[in-house]
């Protein structure tokens, strides 16, 4: 189990437990099995759940239905979630109380985050819960290194 550095706002410090992560969350085992880079992985669940937004789809001249160009979701969600973590922005004040208020296991970490995720990103939480878990497990093996979630 790996504590995660509070941010300054925060008492309490979060603990991520990879093994709990792996149980809930049975395909983030191919990353363990180092089949995917954990990043390589949250970019597959985006990449293939996902529908691109509008603004980033792409006719095929020859054919006549839409590709999706690859979507920057995953890259915002790692930035959204980073900004929880570092910053004092009001607007993650709510999901903040609600991680210091129960001493923040990974249980409440990984449900708490991707039900908030999924209200602010409008994705389903089936979506989320992946992408959460991938992130806390990315954390928790880069020596908890927020700042892995900014990398590529």
């Amino acid at each position: 189990m790996n504590d995660l550095l509070s941010p300054p706002h925060q008492s309490g410090k979060l603990k991520i437990d990879i093994g709990y992560l792996l149980r809930e969350v049975p395909s983030l085992r191919r990353v363990k099995k180092q089949l995917f880079t954990w990043d390589e992985y949250g970019e597959k669940i985006a990449t293939h759940f996902l529908v691109a937004p509008p603004d980033l789809r792409v006719v095929d001249e020859d054919c006549d239905y839409v590709v999706s160009a690859p979507a920057p979701q995953w890259k915002t969600a790692k930035e959204v979630v980073y900004e929880v973590f570092t910053t004092s922005n009001p607007r993650h004040d709510n999901v903040r109380r609600r991680l210091q208020n129960a001493s923040a296991s990974t249980p409440l970490l990984l449900s708490t985050l991707s039900i908030w995720l999924s209200g602010v990103m409008g994705f389903s939480v089936s979506v989320t819960r992946p992408m959460i878990a991938t992130m806390l497990y990315g954390i928790a093996t880069s020596e908890r290194k927020l700042s892995v979630l900014l990398e590529n």
